[in-house]
């Protein structure tokens, strides 16, 4: 599952967080157990790590690579997420053995590279073990007519939430792609709730981007963001049959991210 972590207004995963940290320690650590030349320790360093995320985003397009073949210019949108770990640590670790020719500067450079990849895998682990939340109950949205729709009302059944909203460009950049995904995958469904706006702006704002939205709804008062995600937006969150949050994507999402997490709460019992 992936966690947030709320700096003020600003909701990041916790993913983020802890692949940032991985990055700052590798960084940090590996030219300190050099001990070489300032000059050359940094080289290398940087070049393993360049190398390493250039790496780990080529792992997760091969492996998702369905999803980016239907909008190939979408695996240079690097800010929608999605890296491969095992390939980063794996292309960085062989930077390190052939920049570094001496046997003692070498194993050094391993080690901390290890270390760190140890230390992120287990807290990786950790985070994920813990017990999903629950979707809050009590929230309830409007239909474009007007209609009270309770999200109650849904336990029993996966559903994904997109919020939205009318001024967001990141929100209506991922919304074409998220609306052709929620009409030739309507299980589990992809509902989108605007945030702040009437019907009337809503409609106007999907006639001129000619968007056509399975399940458009309507949050005037931002109580879902405030439950959700403290306002960030865009926020996309997965929902389980049992009315758990499993996944929280905030930011724009790829097509890969999305049908990742539609696959993990369709099998989730």
């Amino acid at each position: 599952m992936t966690g947030v972590i709320q700096f003020g207004p600003l909701a990041l995963a916790t993913d983020r967080i802890l692949a940032v940290a991985a990055i700052w320690a590798f960084a940090a650590l590996v030219p300190w157990l050099l001990g070489a030349n300032e000059e050359r320790r940094n080289a290398i360093t940087w070049l393993s790590l360049g190398v390493g995320i250039l790496a780990a985003r080529i792992g997760y397009v091969a492996s998702h690579w369905s999803a980016f073949a239907a909008e190939p210019a979408t695996m240079l949108y690097v800010w929608q997420g999605g890296f491969s770990a095992i390939a980063g640590i794996a292309a960085a670790v062989v930077v390190l053995a052939v920049a570094l020719r001496t046997v003692r500067p070498r194993a050094r450079a391993l080690a901390a590279t290890a270390a760190v990849a140890g230390m992120w895998f287990a807290t990786t682990i950790a985070v994920a073990a813990g017990d999903p939340p629950l979707l809050p109950q009590g929230l309830s949205t409007r239909q474009m007519d007007g209609r009270t729709v309770a999200l109650d009302d849904l336990r029993g059944r996966p559903f994904v939430l997109n919020l939205w909203a009318t001024w967001c460009p990141p929100c209506q950049r991922e919304m074409p792609m998220l609306a052709s995904v929620a009409r030739s995958r309507p299980n589990p469904p992809i509902l989108f709730v605007n945030q702040g706006a009437d019907a009337a702006t809503v409609a106007r704002v999907l006639q001129e981007n000619d968007l056509r939205l399975p399940a458009s709804l309507l949050d005037r008062s931002g109580s879902f963001g405030r439950a959700l995600g403290g306002g960030a937006l865009p926020a996309t969150i997965f929902v389980d049959a049992a009315g758990r949050i499993r996944l929280s994507h905030f930011g724009e999402i790829s097509r890969a991210g999305l049908e990742e997490g539609l696959d993990q709460i369709s099998t989730k019992d």
